[in-house]
């Protein structure tokens, strides 16, 4: 079917433009385009990349929705100054694990609350000297 090709093309095309086009490898937007063509036409013509890229296709769509959201939410956060201020985001990201930690979620297994619960602890953390650093430096 052509699904089988068009769907993996398209993901690995926009990956690998958006990729180049953020980290400036290349200057021209031409040559951006040329090599996310040439990549992607490969990635769907080789039939385990396909299969690969099918598989991952589902996790990699929540990954990029929740990038997005959280860049979504952290737009009002930022300062006068353009400074990013992630406090708030920080707490809201404490509630959101403490609601997963709660119960049995199919997404969310518990060694990745843990592990996402010590991030934030960390975090905190790390605002919190940050903070002390500026307002001593006053």
């Amino acid at each position: 079917m052509y699904l089988d090709f068009l769907i993996p093309f398209f993901f690995v095309f926009a990956v690998v433009f958006g990729a180049l086009e953020v980290s400036g490898v290349f200057k021209n937007k031409r040559v951006n385009t040329l090599v996310a063509l040439v990549l992607g036409v490969v990635a769907a013509s080789n039939p385990e990349s396909a299969a690969f890229v099918n598989s991952v296709l589902p996790y990699a769509v929540i990954l990029f929705v929740a990038v997005f959201f959280i860049a979504f939410l952290a737009s009002p956060f930022r300062g006068k100054d353009r400074k990013p201020d992630y406090t708030l985001l920080v707490v809201v990201a404490a509630l959101v694990l403490l609601f997963l930690s709660g119960g049995e979620t199919p997404f969310v297994s518990d060694e990745i609350v843990q592990w996402a619960a010590l991030g934030i602890v960390l975090l905190l953390f790390a605002f919190a000297y940050k903070k002390g650093v500026r307002t001593e430096n006053r």
